[in-house]
């Protein structure tokens, strides 16, 4: 349903004729009738209008309105309009009455057109709040915000669109969300949308808005990446969006105005992500830890610190990383290295010992591994808790003594920077001998 809404004044209105897009209204004392003929001329027809009026503008200016109404009512299939009492008082109580009273006219999926000529006050402000609250618990639509600009009696008096308020609200919410959560596929499907309407607009391409559909969509991959811990797409997905935030700051200069706030946010989303961004598989995968902690994903963090390890290993001795067996393997060397992870856990447990693990096996290599796993305790320490973490974690909370969610994120960001510590020193160090001699075994 297209709804209508308008405050309307105790002033007295004077008569005169309202346009918008070139487009003229009947001689009218009121710019709610103003905006609603034009809009039927555009082919809009309202189907409700609520006109909300406090008691002494209803004693003053409803009566007048409610007839050039009822005119329009006749040119208007199915339409109705109604007064709707507001408090005139301003103090906290009232405006929290008044915002309640103007949401409940609005209900799931409404089309709504707000003219806020009239509006007294902070009522210009109730009218945004209240409109962006019912998009998103109503998923209601916003098809323009206008203000009649009265400029002398008699006169000719345009009407201003400023519906481009709400698509700054959506900024606010789309920016907040990717800050707070590091989700943007709120931001990439908002910038979607707009890029469409207007390629239906001008029925042709341009290179602001290519360029800046490819940004949006890389860094949505990205964020999606993350959250779905694939780390080894990370580093590549990270360099690809960086350089389409890159290629968008080429033409910033041509950006669209409602696209301008963009120019400051992809200078920071590109800072946020320039340590994902480097072909090093490690330091990458470090640099997506810490993103994952600074953007509340704690289960994400925690999985990519269990693996991380594991991949430094099998890179570090230009093995596979990804678990594939090679040809005459009964394990791939990812699998081996996780067998060595946990045997050289269970030593330090002291609940086997590494002779009992030289009694049982004959395998040279996983012996190494696990006696060079052993010669890293510190790191082994640290990763032995993080796994611990990530198991209370994966198993819902379903063990003898779950961790509260908030021992849990307090956790990882204690146990991160000696970790990163650690790491970065075993993988940056030079191979030694006996770790030589593992890599040919």
């Amino acid at each position: 349903m297209i709804k209508f809404l308008s405050f309307l004044g105790t002033g007295r209105y004077l008569s005169g004729v309202y346009h918008l897009e070139g487009i003229k209204s009947e001689t009218t004392h009121f710019v709610q009738k103003a905006v609603l003929d034009i809009l039927r001329q555009q082919g809009i027809m309202v189907d409700r209008a609520y006109i909300f009026v406090t008691e002494k503008a209803e004693s003053t200016n409803w009566a007048g309105l409610a007839s050039e109404l009822e005119q329009l009512r006749k040119q208007m299939d199915g339409f109705r309009y109604d007064a709707v009492r507001i408090p005139t008082a301003v103090y906290p109580q009232e405006v929290w009455e008044m915002f309640e009273i103007v949401t409940n006219v609005l209900e799931e999926e409404d089309e709504v057109i707000f003219d806020i000529t009239h509006s007294f006050r902070y009522q210009p402000m109730l009218a945004l709040l209240t409109l962006h609250y019912a998009r998103i618990t109503k998923r209601v639509k916003v098809l323009g915000i206008y203000y009649g600009l009265f400029e002398q009696e008699n006169g000719e008096h345009p009407i201003i669109d400023l519906t481009a308020f709400s698509d700054m609200q959506d900024w606010v919410t789309n920016v907040y969300s990717y800050i707070q959560t590091g989700n943007a596929n709120a931001l990439s499907q908002w910038v979607l949308e707009r890029e469409k309407m207007i390629r239906n607009q001008e029925k042709r391409s341009t290179e602001d808005l290519s360029k800046l559909n490819s940004a949006a969509q890389k860094l949505k991959e990205l964020t999606s990446a993350l959250q779905a811990s694939r780390a080894p797409l990370v580093s590549k997905i990270a360099m690809e969006a960086s350089q389409s935030l890159k290629e968008l700051q080429e033409v910033s200069g041509s950006l669209r105005p409602m696209f301008r706030p963009l120019k400051v946010l992809y200078q920071k989303m590109e800072e946020d992500i320039s340590d994902l961004a480097v072909q090093d598989d490690i330091l990458s995968g470090l640099a997506a830890i810490e993103w994952c902690i600074n953007h509340g994903l704690t289960q994400q963090a925690y999985t990519l610190a269990s693996e991380l390890y594991t991949t430094a290993i099998c890179l570090k001795y230009k093995w596979n990383p990804y678990g594939k067996k090679e040809e005459g393997e009964e394990i791939s060397k990812r699998d081996l290295v996780d067998r060595a992870l946990t045997a050289a856990m269970k030593i330090i447990e002291k609940k086997r010992s590494m002779d009992q693990y030289r009694e049982q096996y004959r395998d040279e290599k996983y012996l190494s591994l696990i006696e060079m796993v052993l010669s890293h305790k510190p790191l082994l320490d640290i990763l032995h808790e993080i796994r611990d973490y990530r198991n209370d974690l994966n198993h819902g909370g379903w063990r003898p003594a779950p961790l509260s969610s908030e021992t849990l994120e307090k956790k990882i960001v204690e146990l991160f920077g000696q970790y990163r510590s650690l790491l970065l020193e075993f993988w940056q160090s030079h191979v030694e001998s006996g770790e030589n001699n593992l890599a040919a075994k």
